[in-house]
């Protein structure tokens, strides 16, 4: 009897640890579908245009320049309007600054300064700040701020994989990549979370007199 007692109290309570096992297990398998998994590429591609896009936009900016233009001229303005329809598009040529910028949930702290930063303003939601400025006298460079990490390496994953190499040289604490045969160049600021695209002249001047 008392085997049989002892039998079945062991049978019980290995039933019930075997229910609250199952029921952990499905709590944790609720909870995994619940987690919402971000697709950072997918709003980067939405959001941010193609490496292809900024090179033309570099590469049209020089054309410009050697026209005797800039791309500061209304129709060139209008023209980055209708492209970056999504964006708040704004010249700063009132302030006699050669700026254009393009924005989404973020802003400029110091337009007049050559170094530019930007902030969101709303920290909570995404922010993208695109902006056009000078380099030098030259060309004008394409700057882009993201202001997260996972967003920034999902930004060096698309310049890679159009063809851009990391380099050794660097600019100003930045990663360089180049691509054999462009005459863009992009550079990688991992602490400001911050992407540069620029004509290069170097290269320009060894295809034109090489």
């Amino acid at each position: 009897m008392k085997n049989t007692l002892l039998f079945a109290a062991l049978a019980f309570g290995a039933i019930t640890i075997a229910s609250c096992g199952g029921s952990g297990q499905k709590g944790e398998g609720a909870d995994a579908d619940s987690v919402e998994v971000v697709d950072t590429a997918a709003i980067l591609a939405k959001e941010v245009p193609s490496v292809e896009k900024v090179d033309s936009i570099v590469l049209g900016a020089y054309d410009l320049y050697s026209q005797f233009e800039k791309i500061y001229d209304q129709k060139h303005v209008d023209r980055l309007k209708q492209e970056f329809s999504d964006f708040d598009v704004k010249d700063h040529i009132d302030k006699e600054v050669f700026l254009v910028t393009m924005m989404k949930n973020a802003e400029l702290t110091n337009i007049e300064d050559f170094y530019k930063e930007a902030k969101k303003v709303n920290p909570d939601s995404l922010g993208v700040a695109m902006w056009i400025a000078p380099c030098g006298d030259m060309y004008d460079m394409f700057s882009i701020a993201l202001f997260d990490a996972n967003m920034l390496q999902a930004q060096v994953k698309r310049i890679e994989a159009a063809g851009y190499s990391l380099t050794p040289e660097s600019a100003e604490e930045g990663m360089c990549y180049k691509k054999p045969g462009s005459l863009c160049y992009w550079v990688v600021y991992p602490e400001k979370n911050v992407v540069e695209a620029h004509f290069d002249y170097e290269a320009y001047m060894e295809s034109t007199f090489n």
